[in-house]
């Protein structure tokens, strides 16, 4: 009875409960008004209004039950049997009130108690036959016991359909997110639950039951969600609060309450939704709101052509009165702007703004005016300082570049000056970087002035500057570089002391000297070096100016080369006069080049000289002519020439000393070549060098005889050992009679002294046959052979070469120019 008793409260309400209460007083009120119930009528109504009545409300209180819709029932049935039995001239009555009752209750209970109530209903009129027994009594047990049945099928059928209808209610409840709940009056314990409690909250209706819902609710919100338990009745209340789930995770819930009964049986039923992503998408909706309201930006959102929303946070002025305008009112012109734009704001502060178009859903379009004042502030910030010089404002190298291609690609003459300020460094020592830059500033307002609208004036870096004059004349050139001379030499007041310097001007014209413009400013370039260098103010580009360019390329190319090993000695025969036997060779240097190729000495000896290489291309020569040596017959020597820092050297003897006791070469098999001007010695520091050479074994040559200013005094105080004949005087003896007698007077001149007597440049056999007439010891020239590397050498070796090391010394600014000096 009590499972029955659980299932009928669970399904009936307040409204049944007052649905049956007035059924019972109907019937109380039908007894005392129906003339067929008899004279005992009112027997009846008290019996049902002060009995059946009071005891509905009993047994509610007493049970607990909310709803106790089936024992009034059973109570009414065995109620209107007593009646029949106490009142036998009611019985019809009495019989009619139970056969409603059971009937009624088809609508209101489950099976279980259709049979309670029908077995109570038939036992009660089987009482009342055996009590008081009538003829149509038993008929009407039989009637009752055969009705019965369709009762309980009914009630078996509405039963299942109203399962059904749950069962749907049940699945539709599961598929939405939201959970069907009771619980007590203070929201602490929850009686009933139903929906996606899992899916929802993370745990089952189980847990929920015994935990309660509040006891996971976030702790900054279960006031609140308690708070919303105390509505008066009936009251409804809608809040929302967090919900702590298992697994650490918050949801965001809406619950909407009602208040019912009071008392112990006081309940609060509710419906709470997921608003979880609800929440989240308004809370983004606040967020965009605030982002926007401090963007720089004004959104216009059109819809048919009209305005129908504005967002203006930075105060342009257009405000609530432009919606429901056209937009070509609100903004006019606006389809015939190029993006960006100016306008004033609501301030009168000219600002710069950007159009940004795009649909929005519906078919809503929007346009976004973003405030670009400072981007574009910036960019032009940003391509002016890549156009110029922060410290003078004048176009930079770059502008440069650009102004020149511009004018060459339009076939246009032009003429670049490139101006270098001379002495500028002393002013900067002296008076400061600041007042350097002063001066800078100062020199470029004075060529500023200088130029016409199409010329460009530049700096090009440090104290160079630089004006690209577009389509000028010569007379135009000229004036501009006179006057760019003169303003130069104006004194600029520093610090109260006024500072006169002066400028160095080259000039290069296109496309008569270059067709690019790289190449006219390496042009303008040049000029401007070789005139600096010179001393002159000025200096107009000429082809003569790039000779001495690629001696500079070349110097700069020393110190790789000696750390390469790109020196490599060559040799040449000398043989005796008569036999035309091999008897010596001379050592004549050559660089290999990796971009020029083979280079002859005449193209860098000076160059080595000038540039502090000369001790280190000494030692070159001597390790490879003493490398040599070692491979050649006991009988062939190897001379070597030494230019004027050599034999001035008081290092030289030492170094040749190392060189052979490293080697083990017989000292008299090496011979060292001085030119007849370096004899002159009027300190006698060569003297001393070459005596101390000399004493080492080493033989001693005085090369190119003839050509110098030395005198006997000079061979006979030296200790040398061969005299070689200038190949000037050999190759014209044939012809010259003049150049005979001095071959022939050089020839005695040298037996006379006890010297060997060598012959160079010799080219013909005529030349041959007679320096063999007048004597000669040795001959050398292209006759016998020309140069050779040391692994084409007969009787040599194909190892004879070797690198020597050198410790590199740094290059100086130098001018240089190529002598006919031979070799080296």
């Amino acid at each position: 009875m009590t499972r029955v008793v659980s299932v009928a409260t669970a399904r009936f309400d307040r409204a049944q409960f007052r649905a049956r209460l007035a059924i019972v007083y109907g019937l109380a009120a039908g007894a005392l008004l129906v003339p067929s119930v008899g004279p005992h009528g009112w027997l009846v109504a008290v019996f049902l209004a002060a009995v059946v009545g009071p005891a509905h409300f009993a047994i509610r209180r007493i049970s607990g039950v909310p709803n106790p819709t089936g024992w009034l029932d059973l109570l009414a049935v065995v109620s209107g049997t007593t009646c029949a039995v106490l009142e036998p001239s009611i019985w019809q009555a009495c019989l009619l009130f139970q056969m409603l009752t059971v009937c009624g209750a088809v609508a209101f209970l489950d099976p279980a108690w259709m049979r309670i109530l029908g077995i109570a209903s038939v036992a009660s009129m089987a009482v009342a036959a055996v009590l008081q027994p009538r003829p149509a009594e038993l008929q009407m047990l039989v009637v009752a016991g055969l009705f019965l049945p369709v009762l309980l099928a009914g009630s078996t059928r509405k039963n299942a359909a109203r399962q059904r209808s749950s069962l749907r209610i049940g699945a539709a409840v599961e598929s939405l997110p939201m959970l069907i709940w009771e619980a007590d009056a203070t929201g602490e314990h929850t009686r009933s639950i139903v929906g996606r409690t899992h899916a929802l909250l993370g745990r089952t209706v189980t847990e929920l039951r015994e935990r309660g819902i509040a006891a996971d609710v976030h702790e900054d919100d279960r006031d609140a969600y308690l708070a919303g338990f105390q509505a008066t009745l009936s009251d409804d209340r809608e809040f929302e609060y967090r919900y702590r789930k298992p697994d650490g995770s918050v949801v965001w819930l809406r619950d909407r309450t009602t208040r019912t009964g009071e008392g112990p049986g006081a309940a609060t039923r509710g419906v709470s939704l997921d608003v979880t992503e609800s929440r989240r998408a308004a809370l983004d909706v606040r967020r965009y709101e605030q982002i926007v309201q401090r963007m720089a930006a004004m959104t216009i959102v059109v819809e048919a052509g009209l305005v129908v929303q504005v967002a203006d946070p930075i105060g342009w002025g257009l405000g609530s009165e432009a919606i429901g305008r056209p937009l070509a009112d609100v903004v006019p012109g606006l389809d015939a702007r190029e993006t960006p734009w100016d306008l004033l704001d609501a301030t009168g502060v000219l600002r710069t703004v950007e159009l940004e178009t795009f649909e929005l859903p519906g078919g809503a379009i929007a346009l976004l005016l973003t405030d670009v004042t400072e981007r574009e502030r910036m960019l032009a910030l940003v391509r002016h300082q890549a156009t110029h010089d922060d410290l003078t404002g004048l176009a930079n190298r770059t502008q440069l570049a650009a102004a020149t291609v511009r004018a060459l690609e339009r076939g246009e003459d032009v003429a670049l000056f490139v101006i270098d300020l001379n002495d500028f460094k002393g002013v900067n020592d002296a008076l400061g970087h600041a007042a350097g830059d002063h001066y800078l500033t100062a020199v470029g307002e004075r060529l500023s002035r200088l130029a016409e609208p199409r010329d460009t004036i530049a700096r090009l870096g440090g104290d160079e500057f630089a004006i690209l004059l577009v389509g000028a004349d010569e007379s135009r050139i000229d004036a501009v570089v006179a006057a760019v001379v003169a303003r130069c030499r104006e004194p600029v007041a520093l610090h109260g002391v006024a500072i006169a310097s002066s400028a160095s001007v080259g000039i290069a014209l296109a496309p008569m000297d270059a067709g690019t413009a790289d190449e006219l400013l390496r042009c303008a370039d040049l000029a401007m070096y070789t005139a600096k260098r010179g001393g002159m103010p000025s200096l107009r580009y000429t082809d003569d100016l790039e000779a001495s360019t690629r001696r500079l390329e070349l110097t700069g190319d020393l110190t790789r080369a000696f750390a390469e090993g790109e020196f490599e000695m060559y040799f040449q025969p000398k043989v005796d006069a008569r036999t035309r036997a091999w008897c010596g060779l001379e050592a004549l240097v050559r660089w290999n080049h990796p971009e020029d190729g083979l280079l002859v000495p005449e193209a860098f000896l000076q160059l080595v000289a000038l540039a502090g290489f000369s001790d280190e291309l000494v030692d070159v020569a001597l390790g490879q002519a003493i490398d040599a040596l070692a491979d050649l017959p006991a009988d062939i020597g190897i001379s070597i020439n030494l230019t004027a820092h050599d034999v001035r050297s008081p290092s030289l003897p030492q170094r040749c000393a190392d060189a052979l006791r490293a080697s083990g070469v017989d000292p008299h098999r090496l011979t060292l070549e001085i030119t007849e001007s370096h004899m002159l010695d009027t300190g006698g520091v060569v003297q001393q060098t070459l005596n101390r050479v000399a004493a080492l074994g080493v033989q001693i040559a005085v090369d190119d005889f003839g050509t110098g200013f030395s005198s006997l005094s000079h061979l006979r105080a030296l200790r040398v050992d061969e005299l070689k004949i200038d190949k000037s005087f050999v190759q014209t003896m044939t012809s010259e009679t003049a150049d005979l007698a001095i071959v022939r007077a050089m020839i005695d001149l040298g037996h006379n002294l006890d010297l060997t007597v060598v012959a160079e440049g010799v080219e013909d056999e005529a030349a041959a046959q007679l320096l063999l007439e007048l004597g000669c010891d040795q001959l050398q020239g292209y006759l016998i052979s020309r140069p050779m590397p040391a692994n084409s050498i007969p009787f040599a070796s194909a190892s004879a070469t070797t690198s020597v090391g050198f410790s590199a010394t740094a290059l100086k600014n130098v001018s240089i120019s190529v002598p006919g000096e031979k070799i080296t």
